[in-house]
């Protein structure tokens, strides 16, 4: 199958929308011929064809007060000449499905080739925009707007979701109507890179105080001061990652570590030597991060909201929170109940031992091939 995949986020920028289609495109370019089209500069990718377009910053509407934002977007100033793009490469590469990546303005040009060529549109959907932008009530607004026109307008034939909580999220704040097709791709983490192992990075904390590990991009949305304001003087944090909200979590005054950016194969350590990992963002629509410390045998505490409720069972695999106080309590339970944190790490282990990369993208190509044998 020829498949032209569009994303507005690509490396060097990482996020968990980065490693879906990572995913997507490892899993399927042996067999697949695949063209990525990208914002970004220097999107080449080792056996695919890749192809940049114009690209601009985020608008600053759509940001939280302190934000920067290193990701990028198709430049709407361009849009007929990334119009003209789309179109040529599917004549050129006799395209069968197209897959872009939303909420994104582009949508709508990836729908008018997709009419005029007969050729299936697919969108994922990763970014919660209403949750994100809560404090941002013009960006809120903007953002739903501009969703729910290009939702009426452009129409895709399927739209991939991450979590079901996403889909009500996105019904309840009439984002899509209920007519739209959908398909919940299924959950999955690379168990090749993330698996239980050695503590070898326990020496990376404060001795003898309770290791705390956060991994993810370190900026307002994700909300890691919660984290900070649970902490007392038993407790110590180590923050993988990196982002613009350093300066204000350092002033907090709590033993906060900031490690940067650390390579997957190097992140199942980290993982592995904590006693906690706490996920605290209300903004994820899955959260690639618990899966993977979960993989690795590591107790959970996470934010009970989006995505992460369909990955923790409360009391089962993990423990949810709805505030600082039963984060702090939860802390206190696992650091004093060995036994019923080892059943916590041991229910992880159980819970993601099917969810592997292959049943996920084998799932979506499924529904790539029925569109476009409904399409003959």
């Amino acid at each position: 199958m020829r498949i032209l995949i569009y994303t507005h986020s690509w490396y060097p920028f990482v996020s968990g929308i980065t490693h879906r289609y990572t995913q997507i495109i490892e899993q399927l370019k042996c067999d697949n011929n695949i063209v990525l089209m990208t914002p970004y500069d220097s999107p080449e990718y080792d056996g695919i064809t890749t192809i940049r377009i114009p690209g601009c910053e985020i608008p600053s509407v759509f940001l939280n007060p302190g934000d920067k934002r290193e990701s990028r977007i198709g430049d709407p100033s361009h849009y007929f000449q990334i119009f003209n793009t789309i179109l040529k490469t599917c004549i050129d590469y006799k395209i069968d499905i197209i897959h872009g990546s939303g909420p994104d303005g582009i949508q709508l040009l990836l729908k008018s080739v997709s009419i005029a060529y007969n050729i299936p549109l697919v969108m994922m959907y990763h970014t919660n925009m209403v949750a994100y932008c809560r404090d941002n009530p013009i960006a809120r607004d903007v953002g739903i707007i501009a969703q729910q026109f290009a939702s009426i307008t452009a129409p895709p034939d399927l739209l991939v979701l991450p979590s079901k909580a996403y889909y009500d999220d996105l019904i309840t704040d009439n984002i899509i109507p209920q007519y739209q097709p959908y398909y919940i791709i299924p959950l999955c983490v690379d168990q090749s890179i993330f698996y239980k192992t050695e503590p070898t990075k326990s020496t990376q904390w404060t001795p003898n105080k309770t290791r705390l590990l956060y991994v993810g991009r370190i900026e307002i949305e994700k909300s890691i001061d919660t984290i900070v304001k649970t902490m007392d003087d038993s407790m110590c944090l180590c923050v993988v990652g990196q982002g613009n909200d350093k300066e204000r979590l350092s002033a907090m005054g709590k033993d906060v570590r900031f490690i940067g950016l650390v390579n997957s194969s190097e992140l199942r350590y980290w993982y592995s030597s904590c006693d906690i990992f706490v996920m605290p963002s209300g903004t994820e629509t899955l959260g690639f991060v618990t899966l993977e410390a979960m993989a690795c045998g590591a107790p959970i505490c996470a934010y009970n909201a989006g995505g992460t409720t369909e990955i923790i069972e409360h009391n089962y695999n993990g423990l949810l929170f709805d505030n600082s106080t039963q984060l702090k309590q939860h802390i206190r339970n696992l650091v004093n109940d060995v036994r019923f944190a080892r059943q916590m790490s041991t229910n992880g282990l159980d819970f993601v031992k099917n969810k592997t990369i292959s049943n996920s993208v084998n799932g979506l190509f499924r529904q790539y091939k029925k569109l476009v044998k409904s399409t003959i």
